[in-house]
């Protein structure tokens, strides 16, 4: 079985052995900041840098073994000594908190973070996913525990946006790079939406009819969206819901009620990030559309992957039929900026492109 360390030596080989050689030094810093733009890297190599620091079985080399009980524990988010912390909130925004009881916020996190670990000899590890979504209450709130961590503890910030995080946490951040210059397009429905977008822009001729089975297609994916972020969320939340309703554990009714609010808010910020994956891929097609019709090879674009077996580049319209659909799709990401209704605005993008 291939491990974290191994898989990262192969994708990103650089950043992976000065962290390595960190450990093999004892120089681990005391706070990384993880700045990538694939949430899959942002989540594994997270998991790396705490096997590179709490792994009590080390190789000869001082990295972490990959296959012991801690490694394993860090990589699927079970490991005791883990804290964690991530935008569940309705803006996507991780706050303050009115007190350490509430869940997921700056105050709750400083809590569990600070308290003493279960088991002798356990690293404490503190992750906080997302860290560009603290607003800037909880940043400061978190500047005490980043300038005065817990004796033999780690804590990894990661973010594709570190520049909207304050200097002052950037300033006391190890910082490690790691751009794949892509995104990653995931979301259930991605063939369904790519198929549609295929027949919307290399239709030959305007046809309504291709307009309104696009704009069907683009409509039933944003509403199936909630559902997806509701399949998703839930399995985390679980075991915390049932045992706010367990009779036996007689949790508070106040404490119900935040439980529940809090999975809420998690689901709606799922959403939103599907919703922001979804619109992105609308975009980044008939940009790369574009570029295709301007001359760019299949394998200079970004995101080459999403054509797939797709026959695109001989059905790529002229450059200035792709420029008005890019023009019309920079039009449409505006317009679902604002609280509008989604399925006339997918509606009108897809039937005035075929009028």
């Amino acid at each position: 079985m291939q491990t974290l360390k191994d898989k990262y030596l192969e994708k990103f080989p650089s950043q992976t052995r000065a962290l390595l050689n960190a450990a093999k030094n004892r120089m681990l810093a005391h706070a990384y900041l993880l700045y990538s733009d694939s949430l899959e890297v942002r989540k594994e190599f997270s998991a790396l840098i705490a096997q590179a620091g709490a792994c009590p079985n080390p190789l000869d080399d001082s990295s972490p073994c990959g296959v012991c009980t801690v490694c394993s524990q860090l990589a699927t988010g079970t490991y005791a000594g883990l804290f964690t912390l991530s935008p569940v909130s309705k803006s996507r925004q991780i706050v303050i908190g009115e007190d350490s009881n509430e869940p997921d916020t700056m105050r709750w996190f400083n809590s569990l973070f600070y308290l003493s670990n279960i088991f002798q000899g356990l690293r404490k590890v503190g992750i906080i996913y997302d860290a560009d979504c603290l607003n800037t209450m909880a940043q400061n709130a978190f500047l005490k525990t980043l300038e005065e961590p817990p004796k033999d503890s780690l804590l990894v910030l990661n973010t594709q946006k570190p520049f909207s995080l304050l200097p002052t946490i950037r300033s006391r951040c190890h910082i490690i790079t790691m751009l794949t210059n892509s995104c990653s397009y995931n979301f259930k429905n991605t063939q369904n939406v790519i198929l549609s977008l295929m027949r919307l822009l290399c239709s030959r001729q305007p046809d309504i009819s291709v307009g309104e089975e696009c704009a069907s297609a683009l409509i039933e994916t944003s509403r199936q969206l909630k559902e997806e972020a509701q399949a998703n969320i839930l399995p985390l939340w679980q075991k915390r819901l049932d045992d706010a309703e367990n009779p036996d554990l007689k949790t508070p009714t106040g404490i119900r009620k935040r439980i529940t609010e809090a999975y809420e808010a998690a689901v709606s910020s799922e959403y939103l990030r599907l919703r922001s994956c979804f619109i992105s891929l609308i975009h980044t097609w008939f940009g790369q559309a574009f570029e295709l019709a301007s001359g760019a090879s299949i394998e200079s674009l970004p995101n080459p992957e999403i054509y797939g077996h797709l026959d695109i580049k001989h059905s790529i319209p002229d450059q200035q039929t792709a420029l008005k659909f890019l023009n019309k799709s920079e039009k449409l990401l505006q317009n679902l900026s604002w609280n509008v209704n989604e399925e006339l605005v997918f509606r009108e993008f897809c039937l005035t492109l075929h009028l």
